[in-house]
Parts: structure tokens; C-alpha cells; sequence
């Protein structure tokens, strides 16, 4: 595992990023955690494990488990239409096709369902960050809707999101999407509390997520890294001075962290450290139980943790991508041969847009973190930084 630490502190020293946290546990007890690098490459802060990053949608795993903990109550059914607790989605309309305006709509041929929403296959898009490979109709609609506007609620988020149609009929294609911001508010209509309220007292302070919050407090922020982008061949620091690579409203949105918002996201939004998320995974791979607390069932962590999908195709910004699949709010690896990764058949992750992710492996019984920060298409994504720490991982694994 010490190639781990070679590995990126060259990447860094050859500029390729400014640096990253890495941990890798087995049978429960962590076997590697280091970080390398830089916390702001520009100041030359370095980088410490306990630093704080933009998780983005590393959220929705939390959020999907938090209403998956509801499930087991027996709170809801999964073919349940969402319209059933949130009536403005009730009448919901289609796309005719994909690239139709958004004048042009069909009835949907059933209406999305609660299992739609875990799965992504409700035919809701994320707006200007979806996963398709061009903006269309929707894209714009979710803008002009001004859906992440922080100064509202997540009532008031499906107030507008439900008149705008779906960009497929739910059920037939899988489409990365804001459904966990809708199940956010199925979370506050069926346990009566504030989302983030129930994240807080439901999962964050009983596993020991000190650190994980929508909002970063002030005598947390000299913790919270920066992050960073490829300017001029150099990798530099988002804000101000060097400007960021999706422009001025991504500076400022990147930046925002340490005021509060009225609008707490289950898409994305939460921040942490490489520590929290790596008590959560732990929780996950244990069958739902984290130092003698119980939070899921093994039996529905294990439901969860399956592909949900079956003939589904599943497309991103690149194509289809083989070998995978969708459970409970999670990517599951189905073919690790055809998806051309080490990580095994049965192990299940995701990742978040600043080039974080993680994934659990119950064959192995190994959870691997890794937390950089990075928005910029010219620098390595999570993608290939995943294959890389996966390859390093699997190669130290011997018995």
C-alpha cells in the first residue's frame, strides 16, 4: 500500500493536482490512510487527513440510506408514486422525445415511482450538471426554474421542478439525476422533521460524522480545501484571483460553503472529511450496524446493495457503460471483467463531482475513500483516479 503515497505524490510534484486523502480498510480496521499534497497548491497549505471537502453527490447515497431507514419502518412502499406524498408531481408529463421543446409533451405511461427515484430512472434530469452529452429543453427549464436557488426550500424546490415534464417515461431509461433531492423531501414528509435535521440525529452524530454538514462553521474553515482547476498548463486554486473553470458562477457557488442556505440538497451539498465518509461505507459494509448501533438490516443493505436495473440501459455523458448497474442509491459492479476494473463483482460505490469517491467491496470486505479536489475536464476525473487506487488496492491484497 506505500505506492499509494508514491503514486499521487508524483502526480502532484508533476502538477497533475494539488493533492488528495486516501483510505483503505479491511475486516473493519483502517490499513492505509494518508494525505499527499495540497490542501491550496497557491499558498502551499498542505494537506492533513482530517481536512474538510465538497463531497457534491456523495450526498446521495447518505440521502437514499437515510430513506431506506424509513423503508424499514414501513413508512412507504417502493412502487409508491411520488405523487402520493408530494401531490404537485400527480399528472406529471414526457417529453415527446428527448430533443422535443418543452411545449411538446405526452402523458406519462405510468408515473414515476419511489424505487424510480433510488434508481435514477424517474426521467428527471440534474439540470445544467446531467449527465447527457448536450444541454436541451430540460436542461434550460431546471434554469429558468432556478431549482438550486439557496434562499428556498426543498417544498418549495418540487413546487417547481414538478411543472417541468420528464425527459423520458419513467421506468425505461436510467438518467443521473436530482431524484435524491425529491427524496430529500420525501424524508422530511415522512419523518416530520427538517432533511438535514434527520441526516443530523438518524445517521451523522450516531456514526460519528462530526465533520459532515451542508454548512462548514467558521472555526472549521481553515480545514475546508480548495478546490482547484488547470489554468495555463498550472494547477491553481478556484476563487478570485485565478478565476475556475466553469466560470464566475461556479467561483461563487464553490465558495459558498460557509453560509447557511435554506435549501438543504440531497443531490448534493454535504461536506466532510475522508474519516466521516469512511464511518458510513464501514456502517454500509457491516450489514447496517456501526459500533454496535443499528441502522439497516443486513438483509435491506444487502437489497440495496443489488442491481435494481435488470434490462435498464445505463447511460452517462460517454456511452453505455458495461459491467454496471443501479441499486438503493448506489452504482453496483456487475461484470468487473466487461467493466474493466479490479473492484469486484457485488461491491458498490459512487463518486462526487470534485473528484471524490469511494466504494465498498463485501467479497474483500475492504472500504476504500479517496478525497481530492478537482472541477476541470482537462484533469484526471474520479473515474481514472478510481481505476488507478483500485489496481494499487487489489495488487496489495494477498490473502
Amino acid at each position: 500500500l506505500d505506492r499509494i503515497d508514491h503514486f499521487f505524490a508524483d502526480k502532484v510534484e508533476k502538477g497533475e493536482m494539488a493533492g488528495i486523502v486516501t483510505l483503505v480498510s479491511r475486516h473493519g480496521r483502517i490499513a492505509h490512510f494518508s494525505a499527499v499534497g495540497y490542501a491550496d497548491i497557491a499558498s502551499s497549505r498542505v494537506l492533513r487527513t482530517d481536512d474538510i471537502f465538497r463531497i457534491y453527490s456523495m450526498t446521495k447515497p447518505i440521502t437514499a440510506t437515510a430513506l431506506t431507514m424509513l423503508y424499514e419502518q414501513g413508512k412507504f412502499r417502493l412502487n409508491d408514486p411520488i405523487s402520493k406524498y408530494i401531490p404537485e408531481f400527480t399528472g406529471i408529463r414526457v417529453l415527446k422525445t428527448p430533443d422535443s421543446p418543452i411545449t411538446e409533451t405526452v402523458p406519462a405511461a405510468r408515473e414515476p415511482t419511489i424505487h424510480d427515484l433510488f434508481r435514477h430512472t424517474a426521467g428527471f434530469l440534474h439540470g445544467p450538471r446531467n449527465s447527457e452529452p448536450q444541454e436541451n429543453s430540460i436542461d434550460e427549464a431546471y434554469r429558468k426554474a432556478d431549482l438550486a436557488n439557496p434562499s428556498i426550500s426543498l417544498e418549495e424546490m418540487m413546487r417547481r421542478l414538478a411543472r417541468i415534464p420528464l425527459i423520458y417515461q419513467p421506468g425505461t431509461k436510467w438518467s443521473y439525476s436530482l431524484a435524491q433531492d425529491v427524496q430529500a423531501r420525501l424524508v422530511e414528509i415522512l419523518s416530520g422533521m427538517p432533511f438535514d435535521q434527520f441526516l443530523r440525529r438518524r445517521l451523522l452524530e450516531p456514526l460519528g460524522m462530526k465533520d459532515t454538514s451542508h454548512q462548514v462553521e467558521p472555526a472549521d474553515a481553515s480545514r475546508f480545501v480548495s478546490v482547484h482547476w488547470m489554468k495555463n498548463g498550472r494547477v491553481v486554486p478556484c476563487g478570485a484571483k485565478y478565476g475556475c473553470s466553469g466560470g464566475a458562477s461556479a467561483t461563487s457557488e464553490i465558495n459558498s460553503y460557509t453560509q447557511d442556505k435554506v435549501l438543504k440538497l440531497g443531490s448534493s451539498g454535504l461536506t466532510g472529511t475522508a474519516e466521516d465518509y469512511w464511518r458510513f461505507a464501514q456502517m454500509m459494509l457491516n450489514g447496517g450496524d456501526f459500533n454496535g448501533h443499528r441502522y439497516l438490516s443486513p438483509a435491506t443493505v444487502q437489497y440495496a446493495a443489488r442491481d435494481h436495473l435488470g434490462a435498464v440501459s445505463v447511460l452517462n455523458g460517454t456511452g453505455e457503460s458495461i459491467g454496471t448497474g443501479w441499486g438503493l442509491g448506489f452504482a453496483v459492479v456487475k461484470d468487473a471483467a466487461t467493466a474493466a476494473t479490479l473492484i469486484p463483482d457485488g461491491s458498490f460505490y459512487w463518486a462526487g463531482a470534485a473528484n471524490t469517491f469511494f466504494w465498498i467491496d463485501p467479497k474483500n470486505d475492504i472500504v476504500v475513500v479517496a478525497m481530492s479536489q478537482s472541477l476541470d475536464p482537462k484533469m484526471e476525473g474520479w473515474s481514472t483516479l478510481r481505476e488507478q487506487l483500485g489496481a494499487m488496492v487489489y495488487g496489495a491484497l494477498v490473502e
